[in-house]
């Protein structure tokens, strides 16, 4: 009571992106997010662990989602999907992202498949400031770190101090490849 908080996650697509492209996303989006079940793991996969629902002046329904990503984790392999994929391939009952992430055309190089099982990993410490994120991972072996934040141009990445390649992870988040099993990592 008293006051109103909001959070709006939407998709969006590079300037100029042909009207035709941007109907079909729309479509495509709208008709996922009628199925709760689809909803739900979008949520999940951002993160989201409670949705408040309600009316101005009306009663407030808290709704807990039982399973969500933290803000980091480590993904066993990668897979290279056509842009128009990846939203429908993260939706499928199947797909794990601790074991795939899914990636797009800014990945550098060769994606590498996962075991089929999620990588063991540990996050030491997560630190925020205006314009870098440090992370401090340990992981049992190679793999690609998740951050679920958006990705956008202007960020640059480090391991233990080198530069490292951002590319654009599960359709919207930032990841980096782990290709030693190195601790600290600074985007």
């Amino acid at each position: 009571p008293g006051y109103v908080a909001e959070q709006l996650l939407g998709f969006f697509a590079p300037a100029k992106t042909p009207g035709a492209i941007i109907g079909r996303l729309n479509e495509e989006a709208r008709r996922a997010l009628q199925k709760v079940q689809a909803r739900d793991r979008l949520l999940a996969l951002a993160g989201v662990a409670v949705v408040l629902r309600g009316t101005l002046g009306g009663p407030t329904q808290e709704i807990d989602l039982p399973v969500r990503l933290p803000r980091v984790h480590v993904a066993a392999g990668a897979r290279r999907l056509p842009e128009g994929e990846v939203f429908r391939a993260m939706l499928r009952r199947g797909w794990d992202p601790y074991t795939e992430t899914i990636v797009e055309d800014d990945f550098p190089g060769q994606p590498r498949a996962g075991s089929g099982r999620p990588i063991e990993h540990r996050i030491h410490a997560l630190s925020f400031t205006n314009n870098t994120v440090t992370i401090d991972v340990e992981s049992s072996q190679a793999g690609y770190l998740v951050l679920a934040d958006s990705n956008y141009l202007g960020w640059r990445a480090y391991v233990d101090s080198r530069p490292t390649a951002i590319f654009t992870a599960n359709f919207l988040f930032r990841g980096i490849g782990l290709f030693l099993r190195l601790r600290k990592r600074t985007l």
